[in-house]
């Protein structure tokens, strides 16, 4: 008993157990358990067993968490009925100098067109009637490249057109088989894909991108390492550390994902 005492600390008035490289926050009310696993399972799109416990074991802790994480996801049937033609993802990533120098497209609904972080230098598409020549002179003219796929070759693109088998799986759960107001629960769910983790890298795109997880209103709720409690940061230099700490292992998790 003394021992695994020694695995926890109080801090703030929070009872956190020790955890590399964040201490995790210990949540012993069970109505408290069941805010987080309905935040991180339901309000995140659904994601599953894995991802719902791996988001989870990365900030809190209690006794029993996969159990409990296990048997929450499990109490769904849509995500049963749909988990049962779950495809792993498979293939080698393809690395690139820079993030976002190749960009792969496949369309299932366009909005916008814009790129958000700059040009890419490639972009890749297949044969589908929506990268006709309208578009594809507007990836140009962005000084952008376009590349088309071979025909009949859909591992060139593989990784986008599962992505996408993935995310129509996701709306399936979140709005029904009508899919009547799959407009209205998109951004969520792209949202949820965006911090989700890939087996080809063991990160999600958050993670690669930004080089921290993702601050979700859980964290905020709850009051987690992640929700930086800025009334109590006086100088300039104390909020520019804390938001430089999380970059120092940037490169080495893009390392560790190629």
């Amino acid at each position: 008993m003394k021992r695994r005492s020694s695995n926890f600390f109080l801090e703030d008035g929070q009872l956190k157990r020790r955890n590399n490289p964040h201490p995790e926050l210990v949540i012993s009310s069970q109505e408290v358990q069941s805010y987080i696993l309905k935040s991180l399972h339901e309000d995140m799109g659904h994601r599953g067993e894995n991802e719902t416990y791996r988001r989870n074991e990365a900030i809190f802790w209690w006794e029993g968490m996969k159990k409990s994480v296990n048997e929450w996801v499990k109490s769904f049937l849509t995500c049963q009925k749909r988990s049962q033609n779950l495809q792993t993802e498979q293939g080698k990533s393809t690395e690139t100098p820079t993030i976002f120098e190749r960009v792969s497209m496949d369309a299932v609904h366009i909005n916008s067109g814009r790129w958000k972080y700059g040009s890419p230098k490639e972009g890749t598409v297949d044969w589908g009637p929506e990268f006709g020549r309208e578009l594809q002179d507007a990836v140009k003219k962005s000084g952008s490249r376009i590349r088309v796929t071979t025909p009949y070759y859909p591992d060139s693109q593989g990784m986008v057109e599962k992505g996408h088998k993935q995310l129509k799986d996701t709306l399936v759960k979140m709005c029904g088989e009508s899919g009547g107001k799959w407009k209205e629960y998109l951004p969520l769910v792209t949202l949820a894909d965006r911090i989700s983790t890939k087996r080809s890298t063991g990160f999600s795109p958050y993670e690669l991108q930004f080089a921290q997880l993702t601050v979700l209103p859980v964290d905020i709720e709850t009051k987690t390492f992640l929700a930086v409690e800025l009334h109590k940061i006086s100088k300039t230099e104390e909020l520019l550390e804390s938001r430089a700490k999380p970059l120092g292992g940037e490169e080495e998790m893009r390392r560790k994902a190629a």
